[in-house]
């Protein structure tokens, strides 16, 4: 777990400066064993945009393991 202030830039075109809490990401990937020839890391969200016929459409993201690794990159759970 860390803490640190940040800029998050979301893509609904709102930022906040704030203070986060989580865990750093790279040990998240490192615990994961991620395949060599891998070059992004994608994210789901649990809430949904929309429902359709289909079902539910959920919010999601991702960032290239450049990004994923780097040392401010967390997975927060506190704000």
């Amino acid at each position: 777990s860390r803490t640190q202030i940040t800029r998050h830039d979301c893509v609904e075109g709102w930022s906040c400066i704030a203070k986060w809490t989580g865990t750093p990401l790279s040990l998240v990937l490192d615990q994961a064993v991620v395949k060599p020839q891998a070059r992004y890391v994608m994210f789901h969200c649990l809430d949904t945009i929309d429902h359709s016929l289909s079902g539910a459409i959920k919010y999601y993201g991702s960032i290239d393991l450049i990004d994923a690794r780097h040392p401010q990159t967390i997975l927060a759970y506190g704000f």
